[in-house]
């Protein structure tokens, strides 16, 4: 299979896969000053709420956010301050992830073919997260909220399965 990225243009439709800066925090036993404390080091309004994303920061799960397009070393050193007190744990997936941004009318379309969420703008509007399976691969969508479109991330190892997932639902979707 190629390994070249994926930039697809079509009908309604267009998707480019880029390697993405992704890490992963990790926290437990966070008060809300560790909370205040990660707002202030990331500038953003820190999600606490499940499925939400703020400034790049996307709620995982009970103590888990990915952490997207930061400087890695830099992610270290505000949570070194953010975290102090409180147990946590920054990993940095960079090199293991994926990203496929998909843009314009029919990107709803392509990505409801591969996964159960509703990816409707009534039930997934910008600044929405899930993690969940994705054509058989574990995935984590993203609805940036300054921008129409989707990011798909997952795991660098699945890439050349998921780019010819994403072509034929693009065809089979008439993009």
């Amino acid at each position: 299979m190629d390994d070249a990225p994926l930039h697809y243009i079509g009908d309604g439709l267009t998707i480019d896969e880029t390697a993405p800066l992704f890490s992963v925090l990790r926290l437990r036993g966070a008060t809300p000053i560790v909370f205040e404390r990660l707002s202030s080091a990331f500038d953003c309004d820190w999600p606490r709420a499940p499925n939400t994303c703020s400034g790049g920061v996307c709620w995982l799960g009970p103590g888990e956010w990915a952490i997207l397009d930061r400087d890695p070393h830099k992610i270290d050193k505000q949570a070194i301050v953010a975290c102090a007190g409180a147990l946590y744990h920054v990993a940095h997936l960079g090199e293991a992830k994926r990203r496929w941004r998909l843009t314009g009318a029919r990107a709803a379309d392509v990505l409801a073919r591969g996964t159960s969420i509703d990816v409707h703008p009534r039930a997934f509007p910008p600044g929405a997260c899930a993690q969940t399976r994705f054509a058989e691969i574990g995935a984590l969508i993203v609805r940036p909220a300054s921008e129409a479109a989707f990011d798909l991330f997952a795991d660098a190892a699945a890439a050349a399965y998921l780019r010819l997932w994403l072509q034929t639902a693009a065809r089979h979707a008439g993009a």
